[in-house]
Formats: C-alpha cells, sequence, structure tokens
C-alpha cells in the first residue's frame, strides 16, 4: 500500500496512457461493421481522439489551477470509466442511426466516432494536466517532473498498443474490451482517493463487473444460435444465417463487408461474381496449378476444386482465424490439391517463386475497396513474374462503369494495361446500369486470347458475350502506383 500511495500519480499516468491507446484502437472495430475500415474512417477516428484529448488538455490545465486536490482527480477517473461503459451501451445505436441517414461517409465517421469517442476521451485528456499540477512541488525541477510524467503516460500508450494489436482484441472482442476499460477507470478513481464516496464507487464497479460478464454470457447464447459476433488480429468477423433469394443461407461479414457465403440447402455459388472467376479456366485451358489472393470462407477454392479434379490452387489469406471458421462453418476440408498461406497477398507475391496458371484476386479492405497495395503497378508486375507464359490473372473490382463511379475500373483498367498486352473487362450483372457500384472481373494475359462467345459452351458463351467493349482506357486516368494510389477516393468520390 505504502508503493501505491507514494507512486499513485505515475501510476496513474501509466494506466491512463494505456487505456487512451487501447479505446482508440478499439474505435476502429466499433465503426467498422458499419462503416469499414478505410483510411477515412481511421482519419475520423484519429482525429476526433487527438482533438478530445486537446480540449482536455486544456480544460484540465484550467481546472487544475483553480482546484487541485485529489478528490477533483478521482472525479475525473470515476466520469471518465462511467463515458467509456456509455460508449460501450451506445454505440451500436449511434451507428445504427448514422448508417440509416444515408449521408457521405466521411461525415458519418467524423459524427459517429464525436458521439461515439469523444465525451470519454475529452475527460481521459484531462487527467496529464492534472497530474501534472499535484506533482509539483516547486517550479526548480517543473521541467523534469513534466517530461517524466508525459514520459511515463507515453509508455502507458506503447504499452496499450502492442497489448491490444497482439493479444486484447482476439481474446476479448470490443465489447469485453470497453468494459475492462470502465472497469479499470473505476479502480483507479478508488485508488486515487480511497476514502471519497467509496460505497458509490464500488456499487458503480459492481454494476459494470455485472455488464461485463452478463454480456459475455449473452454472446455465447447467440453464438450457439449460429451467430457468430468475433474480433481476431484483422477484423471483426460475424457469421450468422439468413434468407438469400428465398433461400437459407450462411454469411461471413468481415469489418462489415458481405465477404462470403454458402447456401444451406445447394453447393451453386451465391455470388455470380464467382462463377465468372470460371473465365480465367476457360480461357486457358490448360491451366493445371492456381493461386487465390483472399481467401475469406474459402467458397471459390472449395467450388474449383469440385469442378476441377486435375487442379491445385494456393490460397493466400491473412487471417488464420477465418480459416478456422471456413473449415468449422463453411465446408472447406483438408486436401493435398490446396495449400493454404496465412500472409498479407503481396508480402506473398514480393517473395514468391513459384509459377502459376492463373491468379485469381478476390481481396477487399471494405466494401468497394481493394487494399491499395494488391492493385498497384508494382504489385501487378509481381503478379505477372508469377505466372507461366500463358498465365491469366482475373481480379474482382467493384466500381461503375460510367457516372460518379466509373474512376476505380478505369484506373485498374490503366495500371494493368501498364504490365499486361491484353485487359478486358467483363460485367458480372448484366441488367444492372452501368452508372451504379457493381461487380466487374477484369482478364488480365500477355497473349490474345480467345474471345469469340461461339467457341464455348453454356454457361461460359453467356459471360463472354458480357464484355464490356466500350472505351474504358482513358489518357487521364490514374496508373496506380505504391508512391501514389488514392482508392478510397477513386471509389466513392472523383469523376474527372
Amino acid at each position: 500500500m505504502n508503493f501505491l500511495s507514494k507512486y499513485t500519480l505515475q501510476i496513474t499516468a501509466l494506466i491512463t496512457g494505456g487505456v487512451i491507446m487501447v479505446l482508440e484502437i478499439v474505435g476502429s472495430r466499433v465503426l467498422a461493421p458499419n462503416l469499414g475500415s478505410s483510411t477515412f474512417i481511421w482519419t475520423s477516428l484519429i482525429g476526433v481522439v487527438m482533438a478530445s484529448l486537446s480540449l482536455g488538455y486544456y480544460l484540465g490545465g484550467v481546472l487544475a489551477d483553480k482546484r487541485a486536490d485529489h478528490k477533483i482527480l478521482s472525479l475525473i477517473l470515476l466520469i471518465s470509466g462511467m463515458l467509456i461503459l456509455a460508449t460501450n451501451i451506445f454505440k451500436a445505436s449511434i451507428l445504427q442511426l448514422f448508417t440509416t441517414l444515408n449521408l457521405d461517409v466521411r461525415w458519418t465517421a467524423l459524427f459517429a466516432s464525436l458521439l461515439i469517442f469523444a465525451p470519454a476521451s475529452t475527460f481521459m485528456g484531462m487527467v496529464t494536466p492534472y497530474l501534472v499540477k499535484l506533482n509539483l512541488k516547486n517550479l526548480d525541477n517543473s521541467g523534469q517532473t513534466v517530461g517524466n510524467l508525459y514520459a511515463i503516460s507515453t509508455a502507458g500508450s506503447i504499452i496499450g498498443t502492442f497489448l491490444t494489436g497482439y493479444y486484447l482484441l482476439a481474446a476479448f472482442g470490443t465489447t469485453n474490451i470497453l468494459f475492462l476499460l470502465s472497469v479499470i477507470m473505476v479502480l483507479l478513481s478508488l485508488m486515487v482517493s480511497v476514502k471519497e464516496r467509496l460505497a458509490l464507487r464500488i456499487v458503480i464497479l459492481l454494476t459494470i463487473i455485472f455488464a461485463a460478464v452478463f454480456s459475455t454470457q449473452w454472446s455465447k447464447a447467440i453464438a450457439k444460435n449460429n451467430y457468430i459476433d468475433e474480433d481476431t488480429q484483422y477484423s471483426r468477423v460475424i457469421i450468422h444465417e439468413r434468407s438469400w433469394g428465398k433461400r437459407p443461407t450462411r454469411m461471413l461479414t468481415q469489418n462489415g463487408t458481405l465477404s462470403s457465403a454458402i447456401y444451406l440447402d445447394g453447393d451453386d455459388y451465391v455470388f455470380n461474381y464467382n462463377r465468372y472467376f470460371n473465365l480465367a479456366p476457360a480461357l486457358n485451358p490448360e491451366f493445371e496449378n492456381t493461386l487465390m489472393l483472399g481467401g475469406a470462407a474459402y467458397t471459390y477454392p472449395t467450388g474449383f476444386l469440385a469442378e476441377f479434379p486435375h487442379a491445385r490452387i494456393d490460397v493466400v489469406e491473412i487471417d488464420p482465424k477465418i480459416t478456422e471458421y471456413a473449415k468449422k462453418y463453411f465446408g472447406l476440408e483438408e486436401s493435398p490439391r490446396i495449400r493454404i498461406f496465412h500472409e498479407d497477398a503481396r508480402v506473398f507475391l514480393n517473395k514468391n517463386k513459384t509459377k502459376y496458371d492463373i491468379i485469381f484476386v478476390d481481396a477487399f479492405g471494405d466494401l468497394h475497396t481493394i487494399p491499395f497495395h494488391i492493385i498497384t503497378q508494382e504489385s501487378i508486375q509481381k503478379m505477372k513474374d508469377s505466372l507461366n507464359e500463358n498465365g491469366i490473372v482475373a481480379i474482382n473490382i467493384i466500381s461503375s462503369l460510367e457516372g460518379k463511379r466509373e474512376d476505380m475500373i478505369r484506373a485498374a483498367y490503366n495500371t494493368f494495361k501498364s504490365v499486361f498486352t491484353e485487359v478486358y473487362v467483363y460485367k458480372v450483372y448484366e441488367n444492372t446500369p452501368v452508372t451504379i457500384a457493381q461487380n466487374l472481373i477484369l482478364i488480365a494475359s500477355n497473349k490474345p486470347l480467345n474471345l469469340d462467345p461461339n467457341t464455348y459452351e453454356s454457361p461460359i458463351s453467356d459471360y463472354m458475350k458480357t464484355r464490356w467493349n466500350k472505351g474504358i482506357e482513358r489518357r487521364d486516368s490514374y496508373i496506380l502506383t505504391d508512391d501514389y494510389a488514392p482508392i478510397e477516393h477513386l471509389v466513392h468520390y472523383t469523376n474527372r
């Protein structure tokens, strides 16, 4: 107890610094299911937290100069814990409200971040200047005192960052982590001023603990009813069942993006773009060895192996937990014909020495956005280097063909065209208006391909007829590079 009494302020600085970073990182997972995980989301979240901390620093300094005692510090810590609890309770309702308003995603992310994270972050920011005031005994060593406290707080932030990214998210999930942060802040409040309203703080602490236990048990009950909502090291994953086209369907959502689905009453593909991937085997009929970047629930690799018994496929899926879910809920089976690599797709390409006949690409950071480093000129060159002489790339891209969101497909086309001699685009949903963002399959090759629909059997002949022959190439379109690839802007906003 003597140690706690002697170093109360330093311990508070360390823990508070850690809680702030945990809250910010967890915030990205809170926003992801409704808003995705694009650069816009991170920008809004970081900007709001930084602005709130700045306001808190100012208010804490003003308050400390007026009255500096442990009672006020204890109250600040208690309010911070209660606001984190409020964040946990109301986050889903706030996000649901904003997603129904159909605002620009940047405004949605900004306003949602303000309502959800600004209150707690502001009070957390008040702690450090208040600690400085309480710890100052004379002005002769004020610089050292301030420096020590900020160093300790930063050390806590570093610990919180690594602890959250490496362990907490995968072990506990966002809801339980936020409950834990609430408990920690209330305990800090007790430690700073044990005698002040002890009974009230104990009641609040027990209430939070009860809510956390109830939440955990409720989550387990949901999981038993075919509903999974868990955080992995890479994304927030939701698996649930619903009707899709009047058929029972199991779906996998990652960071708010529906990434995979299977019918529970049949083996056919739920999403039509998976069928269009079969253009690549048709255009390169001598294929054997294939690669897929982006596994998710492995619906296409599973169907591919069943349809082409002579073929092999390597699948690069960054998240090993997703592979576990695919085996448990989506019918993925072990086979000598499939190899799975758990790493980033670009990292895999950078060091790959295997030659493939076909490379399939189906990787998204959110609903419409391919991770920028997978679709740059440098990455596409790595794909070309990984292909045999007659090799083909087939990539799923979401873009409109005309109108406000056409720049994505034009930039992708120009970038592939800068590496491959032959590039073609196929419209997956024939009746979807060209101004609507939709699935498009881009095929790239270094040799001319037989594109005559009459030389293929159905359904391939039908897919061949959907090739988009209107000019996609445009001189003023981007060529995406590792240095410059404004993917989010291309998908959502530009139309030059």
